[in-house]
């Protein structure tokens, strides 16, 4: 089913990096959310543009988008498939000119992510599976095969930037798990 639907993906997350990088680099006032993120009207043009796309490419399939209106638990507790989307992954990047963000799609079945994309406006890439569980970069000049593994159960994850702005999350696993990090 998705590799059907990927060249379609493909034009719709370049869209919208096209739209996201209109704004890069320039003047972007941004609010704060009641989790202490910051979101832009970039952020929220992002997700109309997914969903309006997302709605044609498949019709009748619900959308959980970070930028949706608030819907409840038990509605989407409801929802067997459903595109969980992040239209602007990395705000913050994009206002502090990191070049570090992203569009992201993930095709959750069942509880579990069957498909996902995610979208490099800056380097114009493209990283997504395919129906045979293949994982692709693919660029304006080239599509290539990565490889990959699958995880050990259980699976310990630590996500950090260059930034620093994780300094306390990091300092609150090294008292759990001793780490050593540059500050």
């Amino acid at each position: 089913m998705f590799d059907e639907i990927v060249p379609d993906l493909i034009s719709l997350t370049n869209k919208v990096g096209e739209n996201i990088m209109s704004h890069y680099k320039g003047q972007v006032d941004f609010d704060i959310k009641d989790d202490k993120t910051p979101i832009t009207i970039v952020d929220k043009k992002a997700h109309d543009l997914i969903t309006v796309g997302l709605n044609k490419i498949t019709p009748n399939v619900n959308i959980l988008s970070e930028e949706s209106e608030n819907i409840t638990f038990n509605e989407r507790s409801t929802w067997n498939e459903y595109w969980l989307v992040d239209p602007l992954d990395g705000t913050r990047d994009f206002l502090e000119e990191t070049g570090e963000f992203c569009v992201c799609l993930a095709y959750i079945k069942n509880n579990k992510p069957i498909f996902g994309m995610i979208y490099a406006p800056v380097a114009k890439t493209h990283y997504y599976t395919t129906d045979s569980g293949e994982t692709i970069k693919q660029d304006p000049n080239k599509k290539q095969k990565l490889t990959t593994k699958k995880p050990y159960k259980p699976v310990r994850v630590v996500v950090g930037q260059h930034s620093g702005k994780n300094k306390y999350l990091l300092e609150q696993i090294n008292s759990v798990v001793r780490l050593s990090f540059a500050p």
